[in-house]
């Protein structure tokens, strides 16, 4: 009888035990899956995030070599106008010179002639 008695109070500390291990069982289960869980999460939120980050440095880039890009298209529009400014200085000056060369060719024509007509 006292076999019997101890074998059912072994057989209860048995069911208990396996009872708390299947509780402990199923809450680690449970932890576990929701640490895989957020590990996928954080994973994906990784992933969309340098996305993002190469979208944007993208744009930046953009930004940046449109801003260069407009800067040179100033810097050459400048250069073009300050170019035909001297090209227009210059063609007046070769027309002034011109006017004066033939103006001294004339005047030493003019002068020859007079001179001929003293001598």
């Amino acid at each position: 009888m006292q076999l019997k008695t101890t074998m059912q109070e072994l057989e209860r500390q048995l069911s208990d035990l396996q009872s708390t291990y299947d509780k402990d069982k199923a809450l680690w289960e449970g932890k576990c899956q929701f640490l895989e869980n957020q590990k996928e999460n954080y994973k994906r939120d990784l992933i969309e995030s340098q996305r993002k980050f190469e979208i944007t440095l993208e744009q930046l880039q953009k930004r940046g070599n449109s801003a260069q890009d407009k800067y040179e298209y100033n810097q050459n529009a400048m250069m073009k106008v300050i170019e035909n400014k001297y090209k227009n200085q210059i063609k007046e000056m070769l027309e002034s010179h011109q006017c004066l060369q033939s103006e001294v060719t004339s005047k030493g024509k003019r002068l020859e002639e007079e001179n001929k007509r003293l001598a």
